[in-house]
């Protein structure tokens, strides 16, 4: 009886088998794009400059801009 019952339950394991696979995925990868300003155009008045002043900072403007990345990864 001991042998049927040995045998038996050798015919009901199951055994795992591991095997290397190859998995090829293809897609594309998007990252959304930034807005910049709210997507108003951006207008930067300099006004009147002596072309004596266009090589260095006396004709320097500053301005602030928005920018929006509503995907960000790493650093800006």
């Amino acid at each position: 009886m001991a042998r049927l019952s040995l045998f038996i339950s050798l015919l009901l394991t199951s055994v795992a088998v591991l095997a290397d696979v190859q998995i090829n995925i293809r897609g594309n990868v998007y990252i959304p794009p930034c807005t910049i300003n709210n997507g108003q155009n951006i207008v930067v008045d300099f006004g009147n400059i002596n072309p004596e002043h266009v090589d260095n900072s006396r004709g320097e403007i500053t301005k602030t801009i928005s920018i929006s990345c509503p995907y960000k990864s790493g650093s800006l």
